[in-house]
């Protein structure tokens, strides 16, 4: 038979049962961002790196869709949104430590574009060309993810940065494409840019019913 407490200090000293133990347990609320962040080796991307230049410091780490970290700072992200970018801004006190927000449905081709243009990136800035901002219609979609996260584009894609540059440089290629962009987000300097390119294209224009100022559908003559 087993010895069994004599007093009361014994008995204080006993280890406690392990069903008490359980009910003070809290477990952890998954955090997928953070998991991903800690078991996979992701890539950083190019221009948001942690100690980038001219920039304020990063306090933050967004995970995009395929797995590309960018160090960017809360500050910038608020600083033209008009719905907290997308209300996950500020971050609550209990995610203040992990300083990280995994973004699920945004891949890096379209997050890159985007924060290019929230900072305003210069174009004379190196180490920004070629991938996402090679392809028009990565651009179309990359601006267009800006509304989302409350974001007028017209106050951040502005002449003499890297992402009007890059739009602009499109416009005699594809002069409907930027055209349409430039006049659906009232970016006026594109659409006049893009204006003179339209009268060489072989293809009649019409606005499309419902798709706004920028929509196009193009018709073979």
């Amino acid at each position: 038979m087993s010895a069994q407490p004599t007093d009361a200090s014994e008995r204080n000293q006993s280890p406690a049962p392990d069903t008490q133990r359980s009910c003070t347990a809290q477990p952890e609320r998954p955090d997928p961002g953070r998991a991903l962040f800690e078991t996979i080796p992701a890539p950083v991307a190019r221009g948001f790196e942690p100690n980038t230049v001219g920039r304020p410091p990063a306090n933050l780490i967004l995970i995009s869709q395929n797995s590309v970290l960018f160090y960017v700072d809360e500050y910038s992200l608020l600083r033209f949104s008009n719905n907290s970018f997308k209300g996950l801004l500020p971050l609550p006190d209990w995610e203040r430590e992990k300083r990280i927000i995994f973004l699920p449905d945004l891949p890096s081709s379209e997050l890159e574009i985007l924060l290019q243009a929230i900072y305003r990136v210069p174009k004379s800035t190196p180490g920004t060309m070629g991938g996402s901002m090679d392809d028009v219609h990565e651009l179309v979609r990359g601006v267009g993810r800006l509304h989302t996260f409350g974001i007028a584009p017209k106050t951040v894609i502005l002449p003499h940065t890297y992402v009007f540059d890059r739009i602009l440089f499109f416009s005699a290629r594809d002069p409907l494409e930027v055209y349409a962009l430039g006049g659906q987000y009232d970016i006026d300097e594109l659409a006049v840019a893009a204006s003179p390119h339209t009268l060489t294209v072989g293809y009649t224009d019409r606005i499309h019913p419902g798709s706004g100022s920028g929509g196009y559908k193009r018709h073979h003559l």
